[in-house]
C-alpha cells in the first residue's frame, strides 16, 4: 500500500550512522506501517551506498542530494561550530520528495528514538504552516545570568517571539508548503547568512514567523531540556542531543555517555562503516555513572533560583499547554 507520510532524514558522511541507528529505531517500533523512511545522502561512497540499499531494502530507502542545490558560495558565511554545511540540504528537499507525499516529517541524525511516535507520524500539519517544537529561547527569561540566545538574535530574524523560536532539529510540515517556503529559507540564508548564526533554523524561523505550531517537547527532548534532568519526572518520546557532545563521543552529563553502546553495537553489526564514527570507548561504571547523572543534577538545583524557575516553566508549559495530539 502506497503511505502518503515520509519521514526524512539528509546526512552526509559524518551523520550517516547516527541517522541509520534513529531510522533503524523507527523501523523497531513499528512505524513503517505509518510512514515511509528515506535517507538523503550528500557525498556518499557509491559501494557503501549500494550495500545499505540492499541491506534496507524494502525497510529505509536512500537517495543522493546533488550539493550544488543546497551548498553556499564561497561568499556567503557559515557561522562555525558542530553544525555541518550539509544541514541546508534540508531546505533543497523540495526537488527531491515525490509528489505522493503529502505529510513529512523531518528528523536530525542526532537523536534518539525511545519510544514510538505515532501522534507525531499520524497528525496532518495545515497548510502553509510547520509543525516543531521550541528552543530553548523561551527558557532564558528565568536564567538572566546564562542566556542561551545572544542578544539582538531574534529581533534581527523579524522579531520571533522566544516563546515562537523553535528547534528545527525536529520538523513536521506539508509537501507543498515545502516547495513554496523552504526555497524562501534558503534564499533568506544566503542572503542574509551574516545574521543566520544557527543556519537553517535561523532561516527557517524567519519565513515561518506567525505560522508555527507547537507539539509537545517530548518530541525533541533536547539539551535545553536534559540539562535541567526533567528525563526523571518526562519520558521523551525522542532525545535530540543538540551541541557538540554527541552521545556516541562524550560522556558528559546529563547522560553520562548511557547511549555509548547503542552506537558500538551498531557498528559492530555493519563492518562496511568502518571508519565513518568514531565511537568512544566505555569507561568503567559507566552504568553506574548513568544512574547517578539524574541525582547529582538534581542536587544543584537546590543552589541555583534560575534552574528551579526553567525547572519549574518546562513543567508548567507541559500541564498548561494543549499541544495538537
Amino acid at each position: 500500500m502506497l503511505k502518503s507520510k515520509l519521514v526524512v532524514f539528509v546526512t552526509d558522511r559524518g551523520f550517516l550512522v547516527p541517522s541509520l541507528v534513529a531510522a533503524t529505531q523507527l523501523v523497531e517500533f513499528g512505524q513503517l506501517n505509518q510512514a515511509d523512511i528515506v535517507i538523503y545522502t550528500i557525498d556518499l561512497d557509491d559501494n557503501v551506498l549500494s550495500c545499505l540499499k540492499k541491506k534496507y531494502e524494502n525497510k529505509i530507502r536512500f537517495e543522493a542530494l546533488a550539493t550544488r542545490s543546497f551548498m553556499p558560495s564561497e561568499t556567503v558565511s557559515f557561522f562555525a561550530n558542530h553544525v555541518p554545511k550539509a544541514a541546508l540540504a534540508r531546505l533543497a528537499l523540495h526537488g527531491a520528495i515525490d509528489k505522493r507525499y503529502q505529510d513529512v516529517v523531518y528528523l536530525d541524525g542526532d537523536i534518539q528514538v525511545v519510544r514510538p511516535i505515532t501522534g507525531l507520524l499520524h497528525y496532518s500539519v495545515p497548510e502553509g504552516k510547520i509543525l516543531a517544537g521550541r528552543g530553548s529561547a523561551w527558557l532564558d527569561k528565568y536564567a538572566p545570568d546564562r542566556k542561551a540566545t545572544p542578544d539582538g538574535y531574534l529581533e534581527s530574524l523579524g522579531g520571533v517571539a522566544p516563546e515562537d523560536y523553535f528547534n528545527s532539529g525536529v520538523l513536521a510540515f506539508r509537501r507543498s508548503t515545502w516547495e513554496v517556503e523552504a526555497p524562501r529559507a534558503l534564499s533568506f540564508f544566503m542572503d542574509h547568512s551574516d545574521i543566520c548564526i544557527r543556519h537553517d533554523q535561523s532561516a527557517l524561523n524567519a519565513i515561518f514567523i506567525g505560522r508555527v505550531q507547537h507539539f509537545a517537547p517530548a518530541y525533541n527532548f533536547h539539551r535545553a531540556y536534559s540539562s535541567l534532568f526533567l528525563q526523571d519526572v518526562y519520558s521523551p518520546a525522542m532525545i535530540h542531543f543538540t551541541g557538540s557532545d554527541k552521545p556516541w563521543n562524550s560522556q558528559a552529563l546529563p547522560w553520562g555517555g548511557q547511549f555509548i553502546g547503542t552506537y558500538r553495537s551498531f557498528m559492530q553489526m555493519h563492518p562496511e562503516l568502518a571508519g565513518y564514527l568514531p565511537v568512544r570507548e566505555q569507561g568503567p561504571g559507566l552504568a553506574a555513572l548513568a544512574k547517578k547523572t539524574v541525582a547529582s543534577g538534581l542536587s544543584r538545583f537546590g543552589r541555583d533560583p534560575s534552574r528551579r524557575a526553567q525547572r519549574k516553566a518546562f513543567l508548567d508549559y507541559i500541564s498548561e499547554e494543549s499541544f495538537p495530539f
